[in-house]
């Protein structure tokens, strides 16, 4: 999938079912969370959210994602404490996060 088309809607849980590298969906207006079955794409390198109105929080379960080198989930409304798991992304090189409500 790539940036920005103008789609709504929430991200559908089907993501799971794909093989991704990488999955592109900045500057469209999704809502609702992260789904759980994203985190099943161990090899994603590339999760660029970021100019939503994606909400929740980020799963601890992101930190089975070893091979993701960018993280960009700015200008959202996530919210909560980031998970510790997110110390295990060694190969990570670009986190973007701002504007968020995260505590």
């Amino acid at each position: 999938m790539t940036g920005t088309v103008d789609l709504t809607g929430t991200l559908p849980t089907e993501l799971g079912n794909c093989d991704l590298n990488i999955f592109l969906a900045y500057e469209n207006s999704f809502n609702g969370s992260i789904p759980d079955s994203l985190y099943s794409n161990t090899d994603l390198a590339a999760l660029r959210l970021e100019n939503n109105q994606l909400t929740g929080t980020v799963d601890s379960k992101i930190g089975s994602l070893l091979d993701l080198e960018d993280l960009r989930i700015s200008n959202n409304h996530f919210s909560g404490p980031l998970p510790h798991s997110i110390s295990s992304l060694t190969k990570l090189r670009n986190f973007l996060l701002r504007n968020n409500d995260f505590t």
